[in-house]
C-alpha cells in the first residue's frame, strides 16, 4: 500500500553543524512529527466516517467507510464489514461482511482474521466450521488479538475443531489474560484451581480470579468469594468473601446471594460498620464456625480443592470418595 505523507523540510547541514553534538532526542521528535503528518490512503475518509457515525448519521457514515475501504484502508474495511454484519445504515449482508473482513485480513489485520474465525464458528444454524474458525483464530492470536486467543483456547479446552488439549488451552488463555481480558483471566483461575494444563496453584488461581472480578465479571466474583471463604490460596477471610459475594449478588447472582446468607464469620469485619449492617440484613450471624461445625455435604464439596485442613476433617469423619459421591448425589 502506498503511503502519502507531508514532507518535513529541514535546513541543510553545514560543516560547523557536523562538529557539534546533535541535540538530545532530536531524532525521536522528528520521528513523532513525521508520524503525525503521515496519512494513509483512505484514512481521511475513515476519520470523516467516524465523525458522522458519532452523530448518528449511519447511512452517510457507511458511505464514507465504504470509500475508505475501496481505497484500501484496512480499518475502513473492518467497519464496512461490521456495518454489513449488523445492518447499520445498510441491509444486513453476511456475504459482503465476510468479503470485507477478508480484504482486511489479507492486509494482515488481526481484527479481520478474528471476525472470519467468528463467522466460521457461528456458521449457519447447527453447522459451525470449527476447523476453519481455528485456522483464523490462530492467525489472529499470533498477532496478539486477545479475543482470538481466548476463543482458540476455548476450542482447545473443549476439543472443538481440534483434539482436546488443556496444555495448549492454558497457553492461549494466559496470553489473553495478560492482556486484561476478563473471561480469559477467569478461565485461567479455573485451570489453576483444577491443575488443568498447569500445576495446581490456588494462590495463582486467586490472583487471576481477582483480576477478572475487579472488572465486574460475575462468575469471577463468585469464585473470589468461594476461594476466600474456603481459604484456598489465602487464609480464610470471610470479610473478603462477603464483599465479593455482595458484588456478584448485586448483579443478580443467585449463587452469591445464597452464599452471602451462609457466611457466619464477621470477626474480621468489626471495623467496617457499613458491611456489618449489610451482612446482618442478609440474615447471617456473627458466630465464627469451625470445620467441625460444617455439614458433611460442605466438606465433600470442598475436597476438590485439596485444602489440607478439609482433607484432614474428611478423614476424621471417615468421608471416603464413595461416601461423598453418595452424599452429593453423583
Amino acid at each position: 500500500m502506498l503511503i502519502a505523507f507531508s514532507v518535513v523540510v529541514l535546513p541543510c547541514p553545514t560543516i560547523a553543524d557536523g562538529l557539534k553534538d546533535p541535540p538530545q532526542g532530536i531524532g525521536d521528535r522528528l520521528l513523532k512529527e513525521l508520524l503525525r503528518r503521515i496519512r494513509l490512503p483512505g484514512e481521511e475518509e475513515y476519520r470523516h466516517a467516524w465523525s458522522l457515525y458519532r452523530k448518528g448519521e449511519n447511512e452517510e457514515a457507511f458511505k464514507w467507510f465504504l470509500k475508505s475501504a475501496e481505497i484500501g484502508f484496512d480499518e475502513g474495511q473492518i467497519q464496512v464489514a461490521h456495518f454489513y454484519a449488523d445492518g447499520i445504515g445498510v441491509p444486513k449482508d453476511y456475504t459482503l461482511a465476510a468479503y470485507w473482513n477478508g480484504e482486511a485480513a489479507a492486509q494482515g489485520n488481526p481484527k479481520g482474521m478474528y471476525n472470519l474465525g467468528l463467522a466460521h464458528m457461528l456458521g449457519e444454524p447447527g453447522k459451525p466450521d470449527y476447523n476453519a474458525a481455528n485456522d483464523w483464530f490462530m492467525k489472529a492470536a499470533k498477532l496478539g488479538h486477545a479475543y482470538a486467543q481466548y476463543n482458540l483456547a476455548r476450542n482447545y479446552d473443549e476439543g472443538r475443531g481440534t483434539e482436546k488439549n488443556l496444555d495448549e488451552a492454558a497457553i492461549w488463555y494466559r496470553k489473553a489474560a495478560k492482556q486484561g481480558f476478563a473471561p480469559a483471566q477467569h478461565a485461567l483461575e479455573i485451570f489453576y484451581s483444577n491443575g488443568w494444563g498447569v500445576p495446581r496453584d490456588y494462590e495463582k488461581a486467586l490472583e487471576w480470579t481477582l483480576k477478572a472480578a475487579r472488572q465486574g465479571l460475575v462468575s469471577a466474583q463468585e469464585n473470589a468469594g468461594i476461594l476466600y471463604q474456603g481459604g484456598w490460596g489465602t487464609a480464610p477471610d470471610f470479610c473478603a468473601a462477603a464483599k465479593w459475594f455482595e458484588r456478584a449478588a448485586k448483579q443478580g447472582s443467585k449463587t452469591a446471594q445464597g452464599e452471602l446468607k451462609k457466611i457466619t464469620d464477621r470477626a474480621e469485619c468489626d471495623s467496617d460498620p457499613v458491611l456489618q449492617r449489610r451482612i446482618r440484613s442478609s440474615g447471617a450471624s456473627l458466630v465464627r464456625p469451625t470445620l467441625r461445625d460444617r455439614p458433611d455435604r460442605d466438606i465433600c464439596k470442598t475436597l476438590v480443592y485439596q485444602n489440607p485442613d478439609h482433607i484432614k476433617e474428611a478423614e476424621r469423619r471417615g468421608l471416603t470418595e464413595e461416601k461423598c459421591q453418595a452424599i452429593l448425589g453423583n
